[in-house]
């Protein structure tokens, strides 16, 4: 009896293991509770690992996290967890990568929105959202939809406080029964840029200001009903999932404005040495400035993609201190850079090299009596020809040195000898409607003739570009002219660009 008494308690106590484990082990692979560790990192960005350029010190904490909050929600928008904190302050941990100490139980098989954040208050945040969110700590219920909800930054001239710089974004995952750890990342909510100087003329550059337009006003000089907020809260990415790759470069802009203007961040008069570039041995890419600028501004968008571009404008002064020149240079897309938009948490490296040479414009015409003739505008480094009667033209480009306003001779087969010049290249428009169009089976020609041409070429024999205009149209084109400039006794190459607005009225 003693045995069949203890076999009974025996059974007794594996049935209750088994209870106690059955709620779990019965449970399909794709429903168990599973923990997940939680690990927030501020994104990288630009050509560099970390975001912070070379000239802020290292012990500089004043672009990194100060402090976070998570929102999980499930696939109902249903607030599961909130998560708030700051980094750690140990000397090991850098405030980019930030290990959450809270592991998170969520159930295996089911899909979270994870909504991170840094650097904001949830009275900011609530603000932004607008409609009596009252988000905290301690929320639970549906999460609001963040998708367009818009954000008033004033990241143009953005000075990091000990608030540091607002961050945001929002990433989706999968869980599965082997799930252990997630990477969230936040995004900083503005752009930074850094101009790299050389100066490849004789006497030193002193640099009063620079100005970049087609930016991104700050909130608080908007106009307009309505115009209150200009980026939206949340990233955006170019493709979906990206988000969730830790990996830079898949941002494009979020803007929740239209409006654009001119911005010039304020700097101190910064001198940029004589013959601190040297042709064919500096490398722009590779070695070390002689002066640097950098600066915080809004992400932007070029207002039209063709021919958008952004204006750099630098004014500068002379070694004599008597003399102020305008200088340009054009930030287009040109490729696959991506110039036609400068994405939130993007670190824009710009090398700039002052060289002592400009490019003139001068459009021609044979107009008839009573009619305008063609007439240019340069503006931020834009050429812009009007054209006010269709026919034969000409747009003969000179080249001058800029010390001086000497102007440089020409060279046919190549660049011989100091401060000569020769063509380079010319772009056509394959969307032009403006020119004449060659009859199929015919050869355009490339000399300069009386009343011939059709899209603009160049004449390699009178050295100008020649073409010929429809009369009963009116449009735009835009071109592209490269030119190169020798300014030593050896083939010492330097290639300017210049854009061409071409409209025929």
């Amino acid at each position: 009896m003693k045995t069949l008494k203890d076999f009974a308690i025996l059974l007794l106590l594996l049935f209750i293991v088994a209870a106690c484990t059955s709620e779990t082990d019965s449970l399909p692979e794709e429903e168990k509770p599973v923990n997940v560790t939680l690990r927030l990192s501020v994104a990288g960005s630009g050509p560099v690992t970390r975001w912070q350029d070379t000239n802020v010190p290292a012990d500089d904490k004043t672009e990194l996290m100060k402090n976070w909050m998570v929102f999980v929600a499930d696939a109902s928008g249903n607030i599961v967890k909130v998560l708030t904190g700051t980094p750690s302050a140990t000397d090991e941990v850098d405030e980019e990568v930030d290990e959450m100490e809270e592991t998170v139980t969520l159930t295996s098989g089911h899909t979270y929105t994870f909504y991170s954040f840094a650097n904001l208050s949830f009275d900011e945040l609530n603000a932004a959202i607008g409609s009596g969110s009252s988000l905290s700590a301690s929320s639970t219920g549906v999460m609001p939809d963040l998708s367009s909800v818009t954000f008033a930054l004033n990241g143009n001239g953005f000075v990091p406080s000990t608030s540091g710089i607002p961050m945001s974004n929002k990433q989706t995952f999968g869980i599965t029964a082997s799930t252990t750890s997630i990477d969230l990342i936040v995004v900083r909510m503005l752009a930074k840029m850094e101009l790299r100087f050389w100066n490849a003329t004789a006497s030193p550059i002193t640099i009063k200001q620079v100005t970049l337009s087609e930016i991104t006003p700050n909130a608080d000089v908007l106009t307009g009903e309505g115009e209150k907020k200009n980026i939206f809260l949340l990233p955006k990415y170019e493709t979906a999932g990206t988000e969730n790759s830790m990996e830079a470069g898949d941002l494009t802009p979020n803007i929740a404005t239209q409006q654009k203007a001119n911005f010039s961040p304020t700097i101190d008069a910064t001198t940029v040495a004589g013959s601190s570039y040297t042709e064919g041995t500096t490398d722009v890419t590779t070695d070390a400035p002689d002066a640097t600028i950098a600066f915080y501004l809004n992400e932007s968008q070029v207002a039209d993609a063709t021919p958008g571009y952004f204006a750099l404008t630098v004014t500068t002064v002379t070694g004599d201190g008597t003399e102020e020149v305008q200088r340009y240079a054009l930030l287009d897309n040109g490729g696959t850079d991506g110039w036609t938009g400068i994405p939130r948490n993007d670190y824009r490296i710009v090398p700039i090299v002052f060289d002592d040479y400009g490019l003139d414009i001068m459009p021609y015409d044979f107009p008839p009596i009573g009619v305008y003739p063609a007439s240019v505008k340069e503006e931020d480094g834009k050429f812009t020809c009007t054209f006010h009667a269709g026919g034969h033209f000409h747009i003969v480009p000179t080249v001058r040195r800029l010390s001086d306003n000497a102007e440089l001779g020409y060279s046919d087969a190549a660049i011989e000898g100091a401060d000569t010049w020769t063509y380079s290249s010319w772009s056509p428009d394959a969307d032009a409607t403006i020119y004449e169009v060659c009859p199929d089976g015919e050869t355009a020609p490339t000399t300069d003739g009386s009343d011939n041409g059709y899209a603009p070429v160049w004449d390699a024999t009178n050295h100008y570009l020649f073409g010929k205009l429809k009369h009963d149209v009116t449009g735009t084109a835009y071109h592209e002219l490269n030119i190169q400039v020798n300014k030593g006794t050896t083939a010492a190459y330097r290639t300017l660009t210049y854009k061409l607005h071409i409209i025929k009225e």
